[in-house]
């Protein structure tokens, strides 16, 4: 009797579970999705040119409506791709964005048009825009009293007055090596500034006279069919706040390009004028003097000397460029650079 009670209600349990369980569906999806974040944030300033747009959802999404469903005016058309889960999209545009004096403005729209899985609408339309980085230059003339040239000797001289900057060798002096060095004050630049933002630094330095042939007797060639030459040679380094005889060989920090061709065909470099060097190594000069500039007293300081420094043919061989001191076209130094 007590078994046949025990089983009876047991009976009863085990039907009474199924009935409560008799609806096996799980309620329908009516939550309409929400956009997260969307980076770069709406308002942020001093973008990337190569940045692209970050969008989360809530939960996963129908990807064809929610890229129907990004809108912008002025971002350069561009492509999608979605994370695994499917609720982060990325949009990579196929071109850089624009920087510019004051930076561009670019802004988006997600609308309402964007789904879930379920079919139901974003909540509501999200907007965002944001700005690139400021693209800034700046020029700086050389320092007078830290501008001047050193010769093999020990000779210094940095009261050039119109005499201007000499590089090679004069045979005035038995054959001795003329090598000029610049100085560029940094202090005007942005103290917000960073090092990493230095886009471009291009070294200009005005040739007013050429003596004999330096380009020819004093440089280094080699290589075949073509020659290539090491003409003046720009040197980054570091002698501080006054110029001595032990600069003229003193270590450089870096060298940073030649003035002058590098190959013998189509080559004019005894044209006077400004001649320039822009090179990536003139942009990491810069970086590395600003990173520095408390230890260097907010300076930038160049080397200019020939692959030789004479041929003793007791002639000489001297190219003259303007200096500080000069009444126009002074050596400059014009850094572009990104602030936010």
């Amino acid at each position: 009797m007590k078994t046949k009670t025990t089983g009876t209600l047991a009976l009863t349990l085990i039907l009474a579970a199924c009935s409560s369980g008799g609806n096996p569906n799980p309620p329908p999806d009516t939550t309409p999705p929400t956009v997260l974040s969307i980076v770069p944030g709406d308002g942020t300033t001093g973008i990337n040119k190569s940045a692209d747009v970050v969008v989360t959802f809530s939960e996963k999404m129908d990807q064809a409506s929610a890229q129907a469903a990004f809108q912008s005016a002025n971002l350069p058309d561009g492509t999608f791709s979605w994370n695994a889960e499917g609720t982060v999209m990325t949009y990579n545009p196929n071109a850089d964005l624009a920087y510019g004096p004051t930076g561009t403005n670019y802004s988006l729209n997600i609308t309402t048009a964007a789904k879930d899985l379920a079919g139901n609408a974003l909540a509501a339309s999200v907007s965002s825009s944001f700005r690139t980085y400021r693209q800034v230059s700046s020029t700086f003339n050389s320092v007078t009293d830290l501008d001047g040239w050193v010769r093999e000797d020990g000779n210094v001289n940095t009261a050039l007055g119109l005499s201007g900057l000499m590089v090679g060798d004069s045979a005035a002096v038995d054959n001795a090596s003329y090598r000029s060095f610049l100085t560029f004050d940094l202090s005007g630049l942005p103290a917000s500034l960073e090092a990493s933002n230095i886009v471009e630094a291009k070294l200009e330095v005005y040739q007013n006279d050429v003596v004999g042939t330096p380009y020819t007797d004093l440089d280094e060639c080699s290589g075949a069919p073509v020659l290539v030459c090491t003409n003046i040679m720009v040197e980054h380094v570091n002698y501080g706040s006054s110029l001595t005889a032990s600069d003229f060989d003193a270590a450089a920090l870096l060298y940073v390009g030649q003035i002058g061709c590098a190959t013998i065909i189509a080559c004019d470099e005894v044209s006077l004028g400004y001649k320039t060097l822009t090179t990536g190594a003139m942009r990491d000069a810069l970086a590395d003097d600003w990173t520095n500039r408390a230890e260097r007293g907010n300076r930038a300081q160049f080397r200019l000397r020939f692959a030789k420094q004479s041929d003793f043919d007791g002639a000489s061989d001297i190219v003259y460029f303007n200096a500080a001191e000069s009444a126009s076209n002074k050596p400059r130094l014009v850094l572009t650079y990104l602030l936010p």
